[in-house]
């Protein structure tokens, strides 16, 4: 990044300090985070020797790392997620909510679908179980997950509250994507050879 870079508190990290936008999506992958505001860290002041001691402007180069580190991101306004194989679910809302209600899981779908909390020790709880479900459903499309939660009698104004630069929403779909390793695939109807 050809900025001030100093040794972490630890001695076993860097922090590499630079001026420029952030782009939007995913903050922290592993061992490496990326802030632009609303985070705090302890400055050091001890320099990596050899690399410069101004901090110095970084855009261009912020936009071609992070998406190397973190992915490239499909976005809707407000809704960023890890891109993943994406499949297309030929199904309308209703239909999905039929196919969610008669599943193994079903009695549980149609209680969160419903508002009821019971079973999770607290309604935050509930609101990721359900969007775990929905991830499923919708093969991991966060624009589906949001439209479909706020249907569901667990929405609230709490839904779209900031915490940082995303929302309570943003984050619980980013986490159940994240959580979720199968999604649906509805099932191909075989033809007989004769």
């Amino acid at each position: 990044m050809d900025s001030y870079t100093e040794i972490t508190p630890s001695g076993r990290g860097l922090h590499i300090l630079v001026r420029g936008d952030l782009p939007s999506g995913r903050r922290r992958k592993g061992g490496i985070e990326m802030y632009q505001k609303g985070h705090y860290f302890t400055v050091t002041g001890r320099h990596l020797e050899g690399t410069p001691i101004t901090i110095n402007s970084r855009g261009k180069e912020l936009k071609r790392l992070h998406p190397r580190i973190f992915g490239r991101e499909f976005t809707t306004p407000g809704i960023q997620s890890r891109a993943f194989e994406r499949r297309q679910i030929d199904l309308s809302d209703s239909e999905l909510i039929q196919k969610a209600e008669q599943a193994k899981n079903g009695d549980k779908f149609s209680r969160l679908w419903s508002g009821d909390c019971s079973g999770h020790p607290s309604p935050s709880e509930a609101d990721l179980a359900l969007c775990c479900i929905l991830a499923f459903w919708t093969a991991r499309d966060p624009r589906r997950i949001d439209r479909l939660f706020r249907q569901s009698g667990l929405m609230r104004a709490k839904w779209d509250e900031p915490r940082g630069e995303e929302t309570v929403g943003q984050i619980n779909i980013q986490k159940a994507i994240a959580k979720t390793r199968e999604v649906y695939s509805p099932r191909k109807r075989r033809t007989r050879k004769k």
